[in-house]
């Protein structure tokens, strides 16, 4: 029994250092690579999170900077320009390239233009889905909205009553003004409108 046990022991192959690894990645070992992801990125995640959950999570997340860590990573330890502590651990290297990725981004993030304080996301529900005509109708709108602001009270009072669908005459009516009268207040208001006045 102590034997089989010996034997099993034996031909389990030894998790290989990281200097090892790293020098097999370099003569294009790919396996390689993947095991010092799967050795490091747990911990580079769990790392992260404690930066990227409060105020940061809306803008960049974990999983962001294992990648970018990564690549840096491998492409310095492609160059030769990375390599292994004299321990044969990597952890520390990888450490220090992640905070200096989140460093980076919460200064990034933190910025006056960009600062979280000024700027935040709306949940979804506040903005409904559009179509485009729908859209183009908020938005002309909106600016026949403007438009009137800038017009006396009398003449959005007409205005108004034409965009609810009452006709000249009637708006004449209600206005106590003749049709000519309604006729070109509402064509001063169009042309307005296009820019053309």
């Amino acid at each position: 029994m102590i034997d089989e046990i010996v034997a099993l022991t034996a031909a389990s192959p030894q998790p290989s250092s990281d200097g090892l690894l790293l020098a097999e990645f370099r003569t294009g070992g790919e396996d390689a690579a993947r095991c010092l992801y799967e050795r490091y990125a747990g911990r580079l995640r769990r790392l992260a999170e404690n930066h990227c959950k409060n105020r940061y999570g809306s803008r960049f997340d974990a999983e962001d900077v294992v990648q970018s860590v990564f690549r840096v990573f491998f492409e310095g330890a492609r160059g030769r320009g990375y390599d292994s502590s004299p321990g044969g651990e990597l952890w520390g290297l990888l450490s220090v390239i992640a905070l200096n990725k989140l460093r980076g981004n919460i200064e990034y993030h933190s910025a006056a233009k960009r600062s979280v304080e000024r700027t935040c996301s709306l949940p979804d529900a506040v903005i409904p889905e559009m179509s485009s005509d729908e859209s183009a109708a908020v938005f002309l709108r909106m600016v026949v909205d403007e438009q009137l602001e800038r017009c006396p009270e009398e003449q959005r009072e007409i205005v108004r009553w034409r965009i609810e669908g009452y006709g000249i005459g009637e708006i004449a009516d209600f206005s106590q003004r003749s049709t000519r009268t309604v006729e070109r207040i509402l064509l001063e208001f169009r042309l307005k409108l296009v820019g053309s006045d």
